[in-house]
């Protein structure tokens, strides 16, 4: 992405921010041409194009999440519990999440989320994952023992085929099969003020919201106000 396109986008989500909700929308994907798309919590989804117009594809009055489908895996068919905003067929593909869940489409073509409980439904709790087929499965029990107690924030595909999982102060791993690594537990960032997110000091910091793998860098937004990388 050049210089422009991350200005202009850092410059709508700073407009954006004061006039949503107290707990706004993260979701925010870059297709290979250059477009930026974000959620606008309240409004819906917003693209930036690499001239810097901004136009809104997506109306809704809710909205939190959304995820690039790369390999249009659900191009021509609708998600449980989710939306495609894009046409049929279109790929790249977007994903749009209004409320309840993080998602991520990962290189096997499943696509990632939080369900809560048994029903599968989006939640904040545990790993689940749905196929083109329609199929639900959860994720591995050893890796529910911990996101039931601190619950999942973000999600991320990375690009070995793996899934990144964000709780409120770890980071964790996760293959297809269900095994898992820790990447960080805690995430412990220096020399940062505390800002509580919601204005809630029984939040755990650093309070990560929202996830993004990169060729070179893990990325995610912190409730402390500082990107970490």
């Amino acid at each position: 992405m050049n210089k422009r396109i991350v200005a202009l986008t850092i410059a709508v989500l700073l407009w954006i921010a004061p006039r949503t909700f107290s707990h706004p929308g993260s979701g925010i994907v870059v297709d290979r041409q250059g477009n930026v798309y974000f959620t606008h919590t309240g409004r819906g989804v917003g693209r930036i194009d690499p001239h810097g117009k901004l136009t809104y594809v997506h109306d809704s009055t809710g909205g939190h999440w959304m995820c690039l489908d790369a390999e249009g895996s659900f191009s021509r068919i609708q998600p449980k519990f989710f939306q495609r905003i894009t046409t049929a067929g279109v790929k790249p593909s977007l994903i749009f999440a209004d409320g309840g869940s993080p998602v991520a489409v990962a290189k096997d073509g499943w696509l990632y989320y939080v369900s809560n409980d048994e029903r599968m439904t989006p939640g904040g709790m545990h790993l689940s994952r749905i196929s083109p087929s329609g199929e639900i499965l959860r994720g591995s029990q050893e890796l529910e023992k911990i996101t039931e107690e601190l619950g999942i924030t973000g999600l991320a595909d990375g690009s070995d085929g793996t899934v990144y999982v964000a709780c409120p102060n770890a980071v964790f791993k996760v293959k297809s099969n269900g095994t898992f690594i820790t990447v960080a537990n805690p995430v412990e960032p220096k020399d940062c003020d505390v800002d509580y997110p919601d204005h809630n000091p029984k939040m755990k910091l650093p309070s990560l919201r929202g996830l993004r793998w990169t060729s070179q860098a893990l990325c995610t937004r912190l409730g402390l106000d500082v990107i970490q990388s």
